[in-house]
């Protein structure tokens, strides 16, 4: 093999390697956002869980039966009426 075919059978190869990086490096880019669009997803669920979580109110059970009691008055006061 004479040297300018090794000089030019090694700057293909390097050729070839850095298109490689550079296409893995591209690749990243998307793979990146859709981890971050993944953890945005996950946080935004919590976000939501705790929300309705905190809208609920921890009742007294004679409490919880008194107000059940009083709306079922209610409805049936509106059904007669």
């Amino acid at each position: 093999m004479s040297p300018v075919d090794a000089a030019a059978t090694a700057s293909s190869r390097d050729s070839e390697a850095g298109d490689t990086a550079r296409n893995l490096g591209r690749m990243r880019v998307p793979w990146k956002l859709l981890g971050l669009a993944g953890l945005a997803g996950v946080a935004a669920t919590g976000a939501v869980v705790a929300r309705r979580r905190r809208a609920q109110r921890h009742y007294e059970p004679d409490e919880l039966r008194e107000r059940l009691h009083r709306r079922l008055a209610e409805a049936k006061q509106r059904r007669s009426g």
